[in-house]
């Protein structure tokens, strides 16, 4: 029985999409002017809704296609895949932090500190916070709970769904359903009796986000973009406005309260899949030109470790008091960039070697080579 539609003659191949390092690049600059508190990014946080939805599509994706190839998904190999990727360099930060807390910190905020690093190399940094354990080094990593949490969860579930025969009518209902039951929930607990950390960090709220990413898969691999020209410019149109919509709330900010409770958050995720449903389909040349750009490209490819290192970085620089604040500004970026960099090199490239091991994909298909970084910073982190 075939459970899912064939993707043949579909003519959507995943392959290499430097575009998508492209997005992920402005992304995480982003997030790390945010973080530095630049005058002109306001609301950096919402990279964390541009890389959930971005995952969502890309893991996804992935799965689907491997369906097509095998008629199964190696679960296994899936998982070993995501560890490889991910846990390497947390490891490293996580390491590094608890031996600078093992010698520098003492009483209750070493406690506090070692609770927090097991939180986080667990992958329940998310819920940590909800339960009250805030960390001000490593509180960025409950946007990796989620997404790990997610990784475990969704491969389980679509390779039922499949098994059980369901086509991708089916799999749009059920995402859809899935989608709405996410903002009604979130919308439910922000009556004021629940923290901020449990409506801004918790699975059940920030999964819309990665739905619609999977959503926009299902689009793609079941060739259903747009193909008509009227079709493909109204897509274009709402790719564009969606973009400007995204440098607006970027750089004017948003209010917490509209932003999270009222469900703008869901309204930026569906702009973010709008725009990778554009980019799969027939997008204007100037955009891929643009987003292809070697050095917003790079600044995508080691975008995982720019933001693991960025607070870490910004929390020893900012030790030293006597530099004046362009100074200090100068040398956290150009440091953020320079150990992403090393980390890059050093630690996840030969870790990513041994993924091939576990991939059964073509050499020149884009293996999920995809993590999400998102908001580190509230107060506490958030």
């Amino acid at each position: 029985m075939q459970s899912f539609p064939a993707n043949k003659g579909t003519g959507f191949k995943l392959g290499k999409r430097t575009e998508l390092d492209g997005i992920r690049g402005l992304s995480v600059l982003a997030v790390i002017a945010w973080h530095a508190e630049f005058p002109f990014v306001k609301a950096g946080n919402i990279g964390v809704d541009v890389f959930f939805v971005m995952s969502g599509f890309l893991i996804s994706t992935l799965l689907f296609e491997e369906w097509e190839r095998e008629r199964e998904i190696d679960l296994k190999a899936f998982y070993v895949r995501r560890g490889l990727r991910l846990f390497p360099v947390l490891f490293v930060v996580a390491g590094l932090y608890a031996l600078y807390a093992a010698v520098f910190e003492t009483g209750a905020e070493a406690a506090n500190s070692f609770k927090y690093i097991a939180a986080t190399i667990f992958y329940v940094a998310n819920w940590a916070q909800v339960a009250g354990v805030h960390h001000s080094v490593l509180g960025h990593t409950w946007s990796l709970g989620i997404e790990e949490q997610f990784y475990l969860l969704y491969p389980l579930v679509l390779l039922l769904l499949l098994r059980l025969g369901i086509k991708y009518k089916g799999l749009l209902f059920i995402f859809g359903i899935a989608v709405s039951a996410v903002i009604i929930n979130r919308y439910l607990i922000s009556d004021g009796a629940h923290s901020v950390a449990r409506i801004r960090m918790s699975l059940d709220t920030r999964s819309d986000a990665l739905i619609f990413g999977c959503i926009v898969s299902v689009i793609a691999v079941n060739g259903l973009l747009p193909q008509r020209w009227l079709a493909i410019i109204a897509l274009r149109l709402l790719a564009g406005l969606s973009a400007m919509l995204l440098c607006f709330l970027v750089v004017h900010g948003v209010e917490n309260d509209l932003y999270y409770k009222n469900s703008l958050i869901s309204l930026a995720a569906v702009c973010v899949a709008l725009i990778i449903a554009d980019l799969m389909g027939r997008p204007f040349r100037f955009v891929q030109i643009l987003l292809q750009n070697r050095a917003l490209a790079w600044t995508g490819r080691i975008s995982y470790g720019l933001y693991l290192w960025h607070i870490p970085v910004f929390f020893v620089i900012g030790q030293n008091r006597s530099w004046s604040g362009i100074q200090t500004q100068s040398i956290r970026i150009s440091s953020v960039f320079a150990v992403a960099a090393l980390s890059y090199y050093f630690i996840e490239k030969p870790f990513l070697k041994l993924k091939d091991k576990f991939t059964h994909l073509p050499k020149n298909t884009a293996v999920d080579d995809f993590v999400v970084i998102g908001k580190a910073r509230t107060t506490p982190v958030a």
